[in-house]
């Protein structure tokens, strides 16, 4: 990089925040402040690699996540409402369109799992989780699904 060349926007977004990457001051930086992001730090030498993936999330496109659902009409989901869970069944074709049309697709955490809620699909705005929406799936179906991941 130039000695004028003090910021250059990279091609790569993050995969847990999608803000987009930067090279600035010498280092690789999110374009925005994220302080929940490990991939920044760990760009940075600022975190090791074991440290940081306890923070990742895996992403699905929208056939990996249609893949891991109940085989059922009808399919629970909940949202979060501050402190209480909201649930509601979905017709199956409705909640695959809406899986389609769903910013970002990630397998759930392991709360959600252990209610069998492994999908969450969502929006971001402003860099955050909006409109999270916890779908029931089949969890030999995800188990496979994330065996068949970690190996790529």
């Amino acid at each position: 990089m130039s000695g004028e060349e003090k910021e250059r926007i990279l091609e790569a977004v993050c995969d847990i925040c999608h803000w987009p990457y930067v090279y600035r001051d010498d280092e690789v930086m999110h374009a925005e402040k994220c302080d929940h992001c490990p991939i920044e730090a760990l760009l940075n030498g600022k975190q090791d690699k074991a440290e940081a993936e306890k923070d990742w999330k895996t992403f699905l496109n929208p056939d990996e996540a249609i893949s891991i659902l109940k085989d059922e009409d009808q399919i629970h989901t909940f949202r979060t409402a501050g402190n209480i869970l909201l649930g509601a069944d979905w017709d199956r074709d409705e909640l695959i369109e809406e899986i389609r049309k769903a910013e970002v697709r990630e397998i759930a955490g392991q709360n959600a799992q252990a209610m069998k809620h492994g999908l969450c699909i969502y929006s971001m705005k402003d860099g955050k989780m909006v409109d999270c929406l916890f779908v029931e799936t089949d969890m030999d179906k995800l188990a496979a699904l994330e065996k068949e991941k970690a190996k790529s």
